[in-house]
């Protein structure tokens, strides 16, 4: 099966949240999959989560490291790919219909 990630939001505004995105994997689809830069400079794909009695649990998640190295290296590619097309930042301008309160949840989990 094909897997493929699109790229909705990237942020260059100084936060760990790099982008925003969705996984598709045949005829499954993954949204608000996110790219987050670590403290050491790595970036690392984190899965949708949902938080419960103010704990957050992922909510989706790859069942082999197979299938996680491939998600993350897609993930990789298609943000180098928009990093300089799609963004949000400094400059104000979105990509998609996503509300504040969309990036604020996202990086409340980073």
């Amino acid at each position: 099966m094909e897997l493929k990630a699109r790229v909705y939001r990237v942020f260059d505004d100084g936060r760990p949240l790099k982008a925003i995105m969705s996984m598709r994997y045949g005829e499954l689809i993954i949204e608000r999959v996110r790219l987050v830069e670590m403290s050491d400079g790595r970036l690392i794909m984190a899965m949708p989560c949902r938080k419960h009695k103010g704990r957050y649990y992922d909510c989706a998640w790859p069942m082999t490291e197979g299938l996680r190295s491939a998600m993350e290296e897609e993930a990789l590619r298609a943000y180098e790919a928009e990093k300089d097309v799609v963004r949000l930042g400094n400059d104000g301008a979105e990509s998609d219909g996503s509300s504040d309160a969309d990036v604020a949840d996202a990086l409340a989990h980073v």
